[in-house]
């Protein structure tokens, strides 16, 4: 008796619950945005794991997201405060951040905040490719 009470206990509890879970759906525009996301942040871990900090900022722009994060990489190691003040550019001295803007291009102490770096290079980039990065020509293939 106590068995068939147990099983007719079982069998209305479980017809009462009937889960309607309404799980999100992504458009296949939400679904492109996160594998380019997560195949950024592959290459950037490839590198090292500073790079994965400026992924969503490098995925902004329209350029090539893994030689961009190689760029980021070879000329700064992902620091987005690097400063090389050995270069040398039309009356001033220094390269800047994360993708070591030169200081022709930007307020130098602007350049130091990542999303403004990373804007500039590509306003830098849209204008001649990858040709200003020297190491395009001798670190990593950019495709010149």
């Amino acid at each position: 008796m106590i068995v068939k009470s147990f099983v007719a206990l079982a069998v209305a509890t479980t017809s009462m619950v009937t889960p309607t879970i309404d799980a999100p759906t992504l458009d296949a525009d939400a679904i492109a945005e996160q594998s380019v996301r997560a195949q950024a942040v592959e290459v950037a871990r490839s590198y090292s794991e500073a790079c994965v900090k400026y992924v969503d900022e490098v995925i902004k722009y329209d350029w090539e997201v893994e030689t961009a994060i190689g760029v980021m990489w070879f000329e700064s190691n992902c620091n987005p405060v690097a400063v090389n003040p050995r270069d040398s550019h039309r009356g001033c001295t220094g390269s800047f951040g994360l993708f070591q803007v030169a200081c022709i291009h930007y307020d130098t102490t602007a350049l130091k905040v990542p999303d403004t770096n990373v804007q500039v290079a590509y306003s830098i980039y849209s204008k001649g490719h990858w040709k200003p990065w020297g190491v395009c020509r001798d670190k990593i293939d950019c495709g010149l």
